[in-house]
């Protein structure tokens, strides 16, 4: 409920102060596409949960893995949302399946990452204070790195070129000196690692 000032605008009546800092924040669905990866998956799922971002969830869809994937995950995880396919659906029919599950549960934003991603701790806020900044943004992408603790790149973003392989991944193989270190716009992030609203 709110109550209106003398000025007619809206002010936050004490009740609304006292709700929780998580149920202001906008919801994020993190979705998180596995097969035959337990052992990432474990990590990614970790990593996700030491997130600083309050207000969010994890849903993992599994794409019909044979390594028990699902019955571990399901034991360790009881709070993951894990949507076991009958079938293997692909990237784009499993990461698809995640997303019309997150939107089904009203999440504002979804995080899209795959079982071998590792996200720090802030990526999720950060992510989303740029997606709020301008309602005009509808995706936004992080930085990545390769898994070996060079500071090498493996994407910032890329672009269409539509000559060679079509697309091309900015920072590919480079050192991060923080050349990337400001907000660009990019024609595209890889699935394994973008937030749409």
């Amino acid at each position: 409920m709110q109550r209106t000032n003398a000025d007619n605008q809206a002010t936050p009546t004490a009740t609304e102060d006292a709700r929780p800092a998580k149920a202001k924040l906008p919801r994020v669905g993190v979705v998180i596409l596995n097969y035959n990866g337990r052992a990432l998956a474990e990590q990614c799922i970790r990593s996700v949960m030491k997130s600083v971002y309050a207000n969010k969830e994890i849903i993992l869809v599994d794409n019909a893995s044979t390594d028990g994937s699902v019955e571990y995950l399901r034991a360790a995880f009881p709070d993951v949302v894990i949507l076991s396919n009958s079938e293997n659906l692909g990237v784009a029919g499993g990461r698809n399946r995640g997303f019309r599950e997150a939107i089904r549960r009203d999440n504002d934003y979804i995080l899209s990452l795959d079982n071998d991603a590792r996200i720090d701790g802030r990526l999720i806020e950060e992510l989303v204070r740029i997606a709020e900044s301008n309602p005009r943004i509808g995706v936004v992408g992080p930085k990545t790195y390769s898994d070996d603790g060079s500071e090498t790149l493996q994407c910032t973003g890329g672009h269409i070129t539509y000559t060679q392989n079509v697309c091309a991944q900015r920072g590919l193989g480079k050192i991060d000196r923080g050349q990337y270190d400001k907000i660009d716009d990019v024609d595209y992030f890889p699935g394994f690692g973008f937030m749409a609203r």
